[in-house]
């Protein structure tokens, strides 16, 4: 648990939007051949800061390559734990 949600951390401050639409075009220009895949070294030049280890856990299938379904599933498995857990990652001092 503590993998995805630095994943999510690592995505989130490198500007990875949560709108769909954002995502899409995020994926879109990650996608450098235009081939409607991100293998690992499209990943890596989009997200550079991101280990091969987070590709391997989008990769669902194994296959060496995300696709679109893939790149989805990753985004609405994130998008509900940001739903779930309203606890912010820096809280307030107590007054």
């Amino acid at each position: 648990m503590q993998k995805v949600w630095l994943v999510l951390v690592c995505l989130v401050g490198l500007g990875f939007s949560t709108s769909a639409g954002a995502a899409e075009d995020r994926f879109a220009s990650a996608d450098l051949n235009h081939d409607s895949l991100m293998n690992k070294e499209e990943f890596q030049k989009a997200f550079p800061e991101i280990t091969a280890e987070a590709f391997q856990m989008i990769d669902t299938n194994k296959d060496q390559v995300i696709d679109r379904t893939e790149w989805q599933n990753f985004r609405g498995g994130h998008q509900g734990m940001m739903q779930e857990n309203k606890r912010p990652l820096i809280e307030a001092p107590a007054k």
